[in-house]
């Protein structure tokens, strides 16, 4: 049992001989680190502009929607603005014709 415990310590290389075989072969790529932080750079710039541009096409949607809110609020403004000044004037007309006595009352007929 102990010629197989020599046999293996004389088998392993010197501590001063490079051994190449069992070097892993990622360490070759440590150079490169500045061009994997290069595209990793670009990858979140180009993601954070998607995400960007996508968000202005929201908003640009959200604004138009609330255009077209604000036209037709606009819009229903106007036509009840139009009503309140019609009866405001009808009932200035009915003020104005009860001060000079001309006012006939109206005769209501129903209609079956």
């Amino acid at each position: 049992m102990s010629d197989r415990i020599h046999e293996a310590a004389v088998a392993l290389p010197a501590p001063d001989v490079e051994v190449v075989g069992w070097t892993s072969p990622w360490r070759r790529l440590v150079p490169l680190w500045r061009h994997g932080v290069w595209v990793a750079s670009v990858f979140v710039l180009m993601a954070i502009a998607v995400a960007v541009r996508v968000e202005v096409q929201e908003l640009r949607k959200d604004i138009e929607r609330a255009e077209s809110q604000q036209k037709e609020a606009l819009l229903l403004h106007e036509r009840l603005q139009l009503e309140v000044d019609a009866r405001r004037r009808t009932a200035a007309v009915e003020a104005v014709a009860a001060e000079l006595s001309i006012v006939t009352p109206a005769s209501v007929e129903r209609v079956r």
